[in-house]
């Protein structure tokens, strides 16, 4: 055994079991080790005698320090460092699978596809380092590694450390050591510039690509200084000259090779761009392998299925715009909630939780659309194919998934299905410690970005790797909370609020927990006849406002605001709101319902309808926007439609009672009563109390009952019926309490054809006035179906 591991193992003994040694270069030898606390592999990275006599060792250990901090999926994190009988080592994650260099070795040259993947995910893992102000300085084959599928970039903060610490009093300044790897340096780096900054990462991508695509490094010669030589003053040739490429490809990369920094792409996001463009160019890729490919590229047929198929998403035309809609120019993405491999009831919430936080991470990428967590819940179980899934909500791809936990372990299976094919794009499968959860779901919405083609902006790229808190047990248990939140009853919401309150106990940092707390006490209002607008904004406003101090681009906490703001009638403050929660997370299907529903408010009818179109298209089968559509088809007089989506949303299910409530609003003012009867039938109320009395009685006796019945019917509907039945002053009564308590058909009644028995009485501009509106800022509601 090697005598690195002899020096070491006493050492190290009380933490780490030392197994075998991985590898040894110029700089550092590499040993494979058990992790003793934490039951783990690892690689402890043990630097040369000699280099590490000539460091200081606390300030190689603090630039450790630094770039220890970097979270991505293709970053390869540090667990640990320090110094052993004066030896500096650092531990890292053990990466099953190989380096690009064994590759490169075998291999020679990559298929085109692969190396474009492979550079994609080392510049994605670039892009957030530079973020955080950190340059890498030592981009090779050697450290980058290929495994599930991924590329994964090790050693951040090592070639900085080394070089500063040389630096400093005593530091390696001749003792033969090369500071950086000459075959991939940068002019500046070469000519020992002190101004490095993070475009000397740029060019050393060019250089592994020109690499991983010609067969041969840029620059060959006899000897490191010959080569860094070459690097200051010496064209490189075209990668034409080797091997025939895309003519972007060949541009992608020889403008990485420039020599001066300003003339080189000049962000790491600026050449993701550019990947992804070259990806997607359509050019013909000439030489490229027609093989599976190879180094962890991995493809399976199996297929994972979850959900039932229900009906298609419904199209554009229910809206007045008519006509076949047209394909999506973004793709649209499914996920499925994950199924447990372990068949655990009890944690049936943890799989569910997993697939809404990847559709959250997804949301915020702005060249994606992303089905909503509630639509896909419907299909939860399916034995349906992941395309027939998909062509029931109208997305382009679906992806589904299992889970299995082992001790303090959680390992996953995704697979991603083109819809449009029927087949599959791609599999992937990675283990993490449960303490590693997010960064497991950072890496599969990547992967899942990666697969669809999408183009990310910087700030993608941080959303999606973006941990939501420190502790798993607040995630489990904000998870349980909105597992009873999108129940929407009031027993549901109350027990969300209970598990929201208790994450944020353990993480008062958990910015979504908070905004989770504020959304449902703003909803509640609408679910509890003992909880009114103003309690709703008394508790809802401090935990929002902490949510946006914690994260200011959290979209859910701006949308949670717009409805605390709507309800007190500040159309410009919601309008600010809305609008911020649309930019910031435009995959989020309650923010267009919100915002719909104040539009409505407002007396907008029109943008109320295209803002709910939206949200249906995001959550096509989501109970409560099939209400709220409806209810704006009844405002645009398009009853059939209404009458349609009751049915629909009562058909998913069967005992809610919004559908009788909506139902009535249609009804009221509209001089129909001969219809009543047949549409209780056709939404599903068929046999029930109210529809014995509407059949004996007549509508007439359903009016009777709402406007002198129990205390418990929704003031605001008694308030309208009040008035259909010619009571005024007890309709604006009932109006005024409605007022007072935030009412959601009181906050309609601006357009709405129920309140047409009110309009010609003096109190209801009266009202309007009071709402911030007029009757000339109010729109007809005569829309066309």
């Amino acid at each position: 055994m090697s005598d690195v591991i002899d020096r070491i193992r006493s050492a190290l003994a009380d933490r780490y079991d030392l197994v075998r040694e991985l590898g040894r270069g110029g700089m550092a030898t590499v040993i494979l080790a058990r992790d003793r606390k934490h039951g783990r592999d690892v690689a402890i990275k043990v630097l040369s005698s000699e280099l590490a006599a000539g460091l200081g060792s606390e300030r190689f250990l603090q630039e450790i320090r630094v770039a220890a901090g970097l979270q991505h999926p293709h970053i390869l994190g540090l667990y640990d460092s320090g110094k052993a009988e004066d030896t500096l080592y650092y531990v890292m994650p053990y990466v099953r699978g190989e380096s690009l260099r064994e590759r490169l070795e075998r291999e020679a040259e990559l298929p085109v596809d692969d190396a474009l993947r492979i550079l994609r995910d080392v510049v994605e893992a670039l892009a957030e380092a530079h973020a955080n102000g950190i340059v890498h300085r030592d981009i090779k084959p050697d450290n980058i590694m290929l495994t599930s599928g991924h590329a994964i970039v090790a050693d951040f903060g090592v070639a900085k450390a080394v070089t500063d610490a040389a630096r400093g009093p005593g530091g390696v300044t001749t003792s033969g050591v090369t500071l950086g790897t000459p075959s991939y340096m940068a002019p500046e780096q070469a000519a020992a510039d002190p101004k490095i900054d993070h475009r000397a990462d740029i060019y050393a991508v060019g250089v592994l690509a020109y690499e991983m695509l010609a067969g041969r490094p840029v620059f060959v010669g006899g000897s490191p200084q010959t080569v860094l030589a070459a690097h200051v003053s010496q064209d490189p040739e075209s990668i034409g000259r080797h091997r025939a490429v895309p003519e972007s490809v060949e541009q992608l990369v020889m403008r990485c090779l420039a020599k001066r920094p300003a003339d080189r792409w000049q962000t790491a996001s600026e050449l993701l761009a550019a990947i992804d463009a070259a990806r997607g160019s359509g050019e013909t890729i000439v030489g490229a392998a027609a093989r599976a490919p190879a180094g962890g590229w991995r493809r399976s047929g199996a297929i994972l299925v979850a959900g039932i198929v229900a009906t298609a998403a419904l199209g554009i035309g229910l809206f007045g715009g008519g006509g076949d809609e047209a394909p999506p120019t973004r793709p649209k993405v499914g996920v499925l909630p994950f199924a447990d491999a372990n068949r655990n009831p009890s944690e049936e919430y943890f799989g569910d939780g997993l697939a809404n936080d990847i559709i959250a991470r997804l949301t915020a990428v702005d060249g994606m659309r992303v089905v909503a967590s509630r639509t896909m819940m419907t299909h939860k179980g399916s034995e349906a194919s992941l395309a027939e899934i998909g062509r029931a909500v109208g997305a382009t791809h679906v992806m589904s998934g299992t889970w299995r936990q082992q001790g303090d372990a959680i390992s996953v299976f995704v697979e991603l299905a083109d819809v449009g094919t029927g087949e599959s794009v791609g599999a992937w499968s990675s283990t993490h410690l449960l303490d590693d959860i997010f960064v497991l779901q950072a890496e599969i919405a990547s992967y899942i970005v990666r697969e669809t083609g999408t183009v990310l902006r910087a700030d993608d790229q941080q959303a999606l790797a973006r941990p939501r808190t420190t502790s798993t047990e607040a995630y489990r248990l904000y998870l349980r909370g909105r597992a009873e939140w999108t129940r929407r009853t009031e027993v549901g919401l109350r027990r969300g609020l209970d598990f929201f309150q208790q994450a944020v106990a353990i993480d008062s940092n958990f910015a979504l927990a908070h905004a989770a707390i504020g959304d449902t006490y703003a909803v509640l209002a609408d679910y509890s006849t003992s909880f009114t607008e103003e309690d709703a904004a008394t508790l809802a406003l401090p935990a929002i406002r902490r949510a946006l101090a914690l994260d200011p681009r959290l979209g859910e906490a701006h949308a949670a605001l717009g409805l605390i703001y709507s309800a007190a009638f500040d159309w410009d403050a919601a309008d600010a709101a809305y609008a911020e929660a649309l930019r910031l997370n435009p995959g989020y299907a309650s923010a267009y319902q919100w915002s719909g529903l104040h539009e409505l408010g407002r007396g907008d009818v029109e943008r109320a309808a295209a803002l709910l179109r939206e949200a249906l298209d995001l959550d096509p089968h989501s109970l409560i926007i099939h209400d709220n559509v409806a209810m704006i088809a009844g405002v645009r007089r398009d009853y059939e439609t209404a009458i349609e989506f009751l049915a629909r949303a009562t058909a998913l299910e069967p005992d809610r009672g919004e559908a009788f409530l909506t139902l009535m609003l249609l009804f009221v003012g509209q001089d129909r009563a001969d219809e009543f009867v047949p549409s209780l039938e056709r939404i599903g109320w068929a046999g029930r109390p109210i529809h014995t009395l509407a059949t004996e009685g007549g509508y007439d006796a359903v009016l009777r009952l709402i406007a002198d019945g129990p205390d418990t019917v929704q003031v605001g509907l008694r308030a309208i019926v009040l008035g259909e039945l010619d009571r005024l002053d007890e309709a604006f009564a009932a109006l005024e309490q409605g007022m007072s308590e935030g009412d959601w058909i009181v906050r309609f009644i601006a357009a709405a054809p129920y309140a047409d028995p009110l309009r010609g009485d003096p109190r209801f501009a009266s009202v309007l006035e009071r709402m911030g509106l007029s009757t000339d800022s109010v729109s007809s509601g005569d829309g066309g179906s």
